[in-house]
């Protein structure tokens, strides 16, 4: 099996886009973007050789993947991601609670720093929401990877613009500061 090597949106050097697209392919595959078979392989390989316990498991269900995720309070979110065609279109999150279900409670705190605007959307790229909200930022389907999408999220979970658990009395977030 082939070894691929994960790459991070910021390092990733622009590929130029072919001029004519190769009959018979998906638009995704003419451009060197990831399957979406390549883009769940990459993300389990993150999870079991980089995570260390903090992102993962992956669910598999109906369509869509639902990842959880540690927060830096050690909280548990559960990050569900749907997709339409990856990478080509943004992939729209949501928190869901344990059994897949939307809830307000499933949502980590709104933050003026941070990217959760608790519990309607996330707004940070590469998320379908923030292009929504962004009409003036294009979508690149080099940045809308599912481990792009996943780290984006868990890092915010763990930067300084998380406050906690929605609709939680806030009692001293436990910051590595």
């Amino acid at each position: 099996m082939e070894r691929r090597q994960l790459e991070w949106g910021w390092q990733r050097q622009r590929r130029p886009e072919p001029r004519v697209p190769q009959p018979g392919r998906e638009p995704s595959a003419s451009v060197g973007h990831p399957t979406w078979e390549t883009g769940l392989e990459d993300l389990e390989r993150l999870i079991r050789e980089v995570s260390r316990g903090r992102i993962g498991p992956l669910r598999k269900r109906r369509g869509n993947v639902i990842v959880t995720l540690r927060a830096e309070d050690d909280e548990l979110y559960h990050l569900r991601i749907r997709t339409t065609r990856y990478p080509d279109q943004p992939p729209s999150c949501t928190f869901v609670d344990s059994r897949g279900r939307e809830t307000p409670s499933a949502w980590p705190d709104s933050d003026h720093t941070g990217p959760f605007r608790a519990p309607d959307f996330i707004c940070t790229p590469p998320v379908a929401e923030f292009y929504e909200h962004h009409g003036d930022r294009p979508y690149d389907a080099h940045d809308g990877t599912l481990v792009n999408t996943v780290c984006t999220v868990f890092a915010a979970l763990n930067g300084r613009g998380y406050a906690g658990r929605y609709g939680q009395e806030r009692r001293g977030i436990r910051r590595r500061r």
